[in-house]
């Protein structure tokens, strides 16, 4: 857009003049209409841009007349209109006779000022008229002339704001008529009192054309443009706050015209959210199928172009320009990841379009293992854990977080999963894709089963990831489960919760298929479920009360006002320790800038929370009836959440994921928090 303004009297009048390649504005509709007068397309240039110019952002151009009464009030009322001097001279008389005495009175008196503006500087002119009287009737009076001080100004531009400078000396015409003696008494006397006037015109001066040249109308008015008044009831939209900076002015006689860059903040990242959600039959025969939606996905000042889903880091989908599809048989537990592409115009500069790529700031964890708990199984923090498990660099598995397999107290039984868990020894670690091709081939086409593989952390480092297995390190919990007597042993679970098949020992393929064949029990399912707190960005979370220091208890929203972390975690998930630990490193270096950062121990005894947190920096709250981590729908550890000054959520991160980027609320921007070793 292309701005010129109209003013008169009766009316204040912005014209805006556009473009519409092809097409007509509605007065040629009507003309053509009424009257067959055809115009053809509107063309801007038929409007005379008379002050934008090439590589403006923007351009204002303030009248001479603004700029001339505003100069003229403030100089005129600073410049005296008349000066009296009396000057006493002694002389001899006549032929040398005596002595006298006499006075000259001499009067200076000012025209208004005159203020024009001529190319390259404003210049200000005062006539000056000097007359002289004596009380001698030998000695005449001097002869009385006039003399004009003229002083010329340019511009200083600082930011959006603008400043007159005096450019060169103040200039004093005496004519050259004049005795010299008298001229350089009235050029000294001249500079002097009107130095003087000028310097104390500087302020009123420099205000009322500050104020008139100021950028600041402009960019209110621009402002509000941008940012258009929130309908009631809406959610608060982060305001623009466009900023407009002068580069370079022209004067002429005409006025003035400054010119400048225009900025608005960057564009924010672009928003990558997705969501699925089981769709079909929950029977083997009309399997459940995960429905993936990105339609809440989007790019500021952009068009999203492309979606590329990954799970587990292979690719999910084959057409990369759909945001809506659905997919049958995922895998038993995995992480699904959601990339965007697509352009947008630069928020900066000469406008051009450029590509943006960005991917989701966390990824969804999906699980597929919904299982009874194991008989004998007492409470909830008793019962094992299963692994979030991404591939390393160096080949093997690494843990990055633990969830809970076990369905909820009164969970149907064709909604639980039949599990295979496998302890193996460092022989059948080599053939654990083995043990998962068994089960597809041979497993009944009526059964659904899982197969958890149970193995130490320096083991799982070495296992290459295997489509289909689900791991764990929690071998503590896993073997107190189940009657483990040796390695390598394998258990059979039914969606009772019973151990229906156990063999202790080497495990031959078939011996493995018998026991498949002969006792994997019908019935069952695979309900996908998502793994993700009960949270949204960009919505508050549930207030809770926890203790900061031994007697003293806080609410959570008494800490709002500055950005809090809260991380959930468990002793037995060695990933949510490290999580906390890599967030106290990171924050260390912003200081009083950093977010408190809330250790929120999930569903533990206060014995095992204090002696799994020894040396935390962290506020750690413990969490013993899972009355917290109900509240927020945990299910995996860790999950940290970031809540802005407000208790806001800016982002949520499930797992410990080393030198991705995350958001930090202390900094109010997006980026790499690295310190996991």
């Amino acid at each position: 857009m292309r701005f010129k303004t109209m003013q008169s009297e009766s009316q204040q009048a912005l014209a805006v003049m556009m473009d519409i390649p092809g097409g007509v504005l509605a007065g040629e509709v009507l003309a053509a209409a009424l009257f067959g007068i055809g115009t053809g397309a509107p063309e801007p240039s038929t409007v005379a841009n008379i002050f934008l110019g090439e590589g403006d952002d923007f351009a204002m151009a303030i009248r001479s007349d603004d700029i001339i009464s505003a100069f003229f009030a403030a100089v005129n009322d600073a410049v005296p209109g008349r000066q009296d001097f009396t000057t006493t001279t002694h002389a001899e008389g006549p032929l040398g006779i005596g002595s006298y005495t006499f006075h000259t009175y001499t009067t200076i008196t000012t025209d208004d000022p005159v203020v024009e503006l001529q190319m390259g500087q404003i210049v200000v002119s005062i006539q000056v008229h000097v007359h002289f009287s004596n009380d001698s009737s030998f000695v005449p009076s001097p002869g009385d002339f006039d003399f004009t001080v003229i002083q010329a100004f340019n511009l200083v531009l600082n930011g959006g704001q603008v400043t007159l400078q005096p450019l060169g000396d103040l200039v004093v015409n005496v004519p050259g008529s004049v005795n010299s003696s008298i001229r350089d008494f009235v050029t000294k006397n001249a500079k002097t009192s009107f130095t003087n006037a000028w310097n104390s015109a500087s302020g009123p001066v420099q205000s009322k054309v500050g104020s008139s040249l100021s950028v600041n109308n402009l960019q209110g008015f621009l402002k509000s443009m941008m940012n258009p008044v929130p309908k009631p009831g809406s959610q608060p939209v982060e305001q623009i706050e466009p900023k407009l900076t002068y580069t370079w002015y022209e004067i002429n006689p005409s006025g003035i015209v400054l010119h400048g860059n225009l900025e608005v903040p960057a564009w924010s990242r672009p928003h990558v959210e997705f969501t699925f959600q089981r769709v079909g039959g929950l029977t083997l025969l009309s399997p459940a199928r995960s429905e993936y939606n990105a339609l809440k996905s989007w790019i500021p000042g952009g068009t999203l172009q492309e979606f590329i889903w990954t799970q587990d880091g292979s690719p999910l989908h084959d057409d990369r320009h759909r945001f809506l599809f659905s997919k049958g048989n995922p895998w038993p537990l995995s992480l699904v990841c959601l990339t965007v592409k697509g352009s947008r115009i630069t928020a900066t500069g000469p406008i051009a379009y450029e590509t943006v790529s960005a991917k989701s700031l966390f990824c969804s964890w999906r699980s597929r293992v919904t299982a009874r708990a194991l008989a004998g199984l007492g409470v909830a923090t008793e019962r094992p854990t299963i692994a979030l498990t991404r591939k390393a660099s160096h080949g093997g598995i690494e843990v990055i977080g633990h969830t809970s397999p076990w369905a909820a107290e009164g969970t149907a039984r064709q909604d639980a999963t039949n599990l295979i868990v496998h302890f193996p020894d460092s022989r059948s670690l080599g053939r654990l894709e083995h043990l998962a091709r068994v089960l597809h081939e041979k497993a009944k086409e009526e059964s659904a089963a899982a197969i958890i593989i149970v193995a130490p952390p320096e083991q799982l480092s070495k296992i290459r990831p295997v489509e289909g297995l689900v791991f764990s390190d929690d071998e503590e919990g896993w073997g107190r489960a189940l009657p483990l007597h040796q390695r390598p042993a394998t258990f059979l679970t039914d969606t009772h919760g019973d151990v229906i098949w156990q063999h202790q020992g080497t495990l031959t393929d078939d011996q493995l298929v018998d026991a498949l064949v002969g006792h994997l029990p019908k019935g069952g399912g695979f309900g996908s479920r998502v793994l993700g707190p009960d949270l949204q960005v960009g919505r508050p979370v549930p207030n809770f009360v926890f203790e900061h220091s031994p007697g003293n208890e806080l609410t959570l929203r008494k800490l709002y006002g500055s950005p809090v972390v809260l991380v959930f975690w468990r002793s037995t998930s060695t990933a949510s320790i490290e999580a906390i630990r890599d967030l106290e490193r990171a924050f260390e270096s912003e200081g009083r800038r950093a977010p408190a950062l809330l250790a929120i121990n999930d569903g533990e005894s206060e014995k095992v929370v204090r002696h799994a947190s020894k040396g935390m920096k962290a506020i750690v709250v413990p969490d013993p009836e899972r009355d917290i981590a109900t509240a927020y729908g945990i299910d995996l550890w860790p999950i940290s959440v970031y809540l802005d000054k407000s208790g806001v959520v800016t982002d949520i991160r499930y797992g410990r994921f080393c030198g991705q980027a995350g958001a930090n609320p202390a900094a109010g921007r997006v980026e790499e928090y690295g310190g996991c070793n």
